[in-house]
């Protein structure tokens, strides 16, 4: 299994992608903001892991994370 340190990498670099992906938008600024709110990075890092238990591979379900 990946470390939660490794899985917590791979989520921020998500983020700073959705961030250079999409058009600046109120949407996109509400969404990077609540993404920055301190405590929203563990659930992410679960569901992550919670596939990797089950046999799938982190990078699958990163955007559902």
């Amino acid at each position: 299994m990946t470390p939660a340190s490794s899985l917590q990498q791979l989520v921020e670099q998500r983020i700073q992608a959705f961030r250079t992906e999409n058009p600046v938008t109120s949407l996109t600024e509400s969404v990077v903001y609540l993404m920055g709110i301190g405590g929203k990075r563990m659930s992410p890092v679960l569901t992550l892991m919670g596939c990797e238990a089950f046999g799938g591979k982190a990078a699958h379900a990163l955007d559902a994370a």
